[in-house]
């Protein structure tokens, strides 16, 4: 309400500037150009007055404010009438000055007639809107000039009306300000209304009636179509609660966004009110229909076109929808897979590797989504680009703006696009790997690693290469060493193994490699401390040889095996007390 009151003050100092210039106009002095400017000045200010006051008293809450937008209204429209009065008046005097022939003196008194009446249309106009709510009998003032005769002779006025393109938002506000000032004025023929209407159309709005000429038997014709087309009240219904939803969330304080967000969602609600379309179930038909598939979209659609509207609701919906997933669960359980029959390899010598395209099967029916045939990529929804094949069979099925590059690739070796950060042939089919030689003037381990590692092989195509290079390193510059450790007690018994390598540099890393233990037999008097450190050791023997089958490859530069008890160390000298105590 307040942007459509500050949109009619807005108006205000333009009607001040027309008087005050028609005002400063001497009629000896005055040129025709000057006081026809002016008056289609006062023209375009007017019809815009009029709109703003047409919308101002759809909003009105209560009689005050009613009454109070009547009220402004009449002054505006007083004034608007003296100064074309006066400068009609102006036009006749500089027609008598140029002396205008006998001839043309009937159409003098024709400008004055139209004038004359055309001020009285526009006073019972206002007389009507301004009573329309409280005197039902208002209506009845029109018909009495309904057998003033149309002047048709005459240049029609120019009337700076809102052009209308097919924004359905924009239908309401149109057609009303079209109504008034064109469709129920009786000074217009039904072709000058035609004319018009055309005048104030744009896009698909005015594609709709371009076919028609200009004549009164198809005006009343173009204004049907164009009632037919747009004047959908749920569809405007709905346009108005996208407009509602898709407002920005506000994620900081801000004046301007609030505002915004008021009057938005306030002229929404007061243009739903407006259209008798404010229940619950017009915004939840809106959000569930947002919600489904397209041809789910499409099909509901379709039935809203064919039903009453008193007919169209939510249960209506839900029982479509209900019916919908019945009949897509019984076609997809009834409608066959498609069976791809069997083809044999090729035998050609050089076959020609990623030249094959994945087309569905069915030669109905995509396998995957049961939709209409296509490529097997596009039942994800979504659209792959960067196109590339070694086979020119497979890149004319594919658009120029898809593929990777849109000049034939032609086979001279630099000819290359990336795949997977590599540089490809097509044409050869072959991956070229780039690595720029630098000088080494030392060459040391750290050095020669960094340069292998600088090449970039994703797929492992380069390991025949590297590999080699890598384990002449390993034997070159490092050490591995192979120790165990076994001990053991009165309630049991143990061993591990340590690897540990030693680079060129001195430095050392250990890591536990193998462990395991046992529990000492229990209500064996003979069983010793000494005979369980000699069973330790001979775990610790069993871990190392199980140690080096496993690493069968890796050359241990030393191997020891470690023990804190003297007796299994002396045992071990004297193998003859060890396989005694074997037995």
């Amino acid at each position: 309400m307040d942007k459509l009151v500050r949109e009619r003050k807005s108006l205000e100092p333009r009607l001040k500037r027309i008087s005050d210039a028609v005002a400063k106009i001497k009629p000896e002095e005055a040129e025709e150009i000057d006081v026809q400017s002016e008056l289609d000045a006062l023209y375009e200010v007017w019809a815009a007055y009029c709109a703003v006051h047409k919308k101002i008293l759809d909003v009105c809450d209560g009689d005050d404010a009613y009454n109070d937008a009547v009220h402004r209204q009449s002054q505006f429209e007083g004034c608007y009438i003296a100064q074309k009065n006066r400068l009609l008046k102006l036009l006749k005097v500089i027609k008598e000055r140029e002396n205008v022939p006998n001839s043309l003196s009937p159409q003098h008194d024709v400008i004055k007639q139209l004038a004359d009446q055309q001020a009285e249309f526009l006073q019972i106009m206002s007389s009507n809107m301004a009573t329309s709510s409280t005197s039902p009998a208002s209506s009845a003032v029109v018909p009495n000039h309904a057998a003033l005769p149309p002047l048709s002779d005459l240049k029609l006025p120019r009337m700076n009306m809102p052009v209308f393109s097919g924004n359905y938002l924009e239908w309401q506000s149109f057609f009303d300000l079209f109504y008034s000032m064109v469709d129920q004025n009786p000074l217009l023929k039904d072709s000058q209304k035609l004319y018009y209407l055309k005048t104030n159309l744009a896009g698909e709005a005015a594609s709709l009636v371009s076919h028609l000429k200009i004549e009164d038997a198809n005006y009343r014709l173009a204004l049907e179509k164009l009632k037919s087309r747009y004047d959908k009240l749920r569809e405007i219904a709905h346009q108005h609660i996208k407009r509602f939803l898709s407002q920005p969330t506000l994620t900081s304080p801000s004046a301007h966004g609030l505002r915004s967000l008021h009057d938005v969602s306030d002229e929404v609600i007061r243009a739903l009110k407006a259209l008798n379309k404010e229940d619950r179930d017009t915004w939840l038909l809106f959000i569930l229909s947002e919600k489904v598939d397209p041809d789910t979209k499409q099909l509901w659609c379709q039935k809203m076109a064919e039903m009453d509207e008193v007919n169209i609701n939510l249960p209506c919906f839900l029982k479509f929808i209900e019916s919908r997933s019945f009949a897509l669960q019984s076609a997809q359980t009834s409608r066959p897979k498609a069976s791809v029959p069997f083809k044999p390899p090729s035998k050609a010598p050089f076959p020609i590797r990623g030249a094959s395209a994945f087309v569905a099967t069915n030669s109905s029916f995509c396998d995957v989504c049961h939709k209409q045939k296509h490529q097997l990529y596009q039942c994800g929804g979504f659209h792959l680009r960067k196109w590339a094949s070694n086979s020119a069979t497979v890149l004319e099925e594919v658009p120029d703006e898809d593929r990777e590059v849109k000049i034939p690739i032609v086979d001279n070796g630099s000819s290359t696009i990336k795949a997977l950060g590599m540089q490809w042939q097509p044409c050869s089919d072959e991956l070229h790997f780039t690595y720029q030689l630098t000088e080494i003037l030392q060459p040391t381990k750290r050095i020669i690693l960094s340069q292998i590692a600088s090449l970039f092989d994703p797929l492992g195509l380069l390991s025949p290469i590297i590999i080699p290079r890598n384990v002449i390193d390993m034997r070159n510059w490092t050490r591995l060493y192979l120790h165990g450790y076994c001990d053991a007690s009165e309630v049991a018994m143990g061993a591990c193994v340590y690897i540990r390598a030693v680079d060129d540099d001195g430095n050392t890393s250990s890591h536990l490699l193998y462990a395991k233990s046992k529990l000492a037999p229990i209500g064996n008097g003979k069983t010793t401390t000494p005979r369980l450190e000699l069973c330790a050791a001979v775990i610790l023997a069993r871990l190392i040889s199980n140690v080096k089958d496993a690493l069968s490859t890796t050359t241990f530069h030393e191997i020891r095996a470690f023990s804190d008890s003297k007796v299994v160390l002396a045992w071990r000298r004297w193998r003859g007390k060890v396989e005694d105590l074997r037995r």
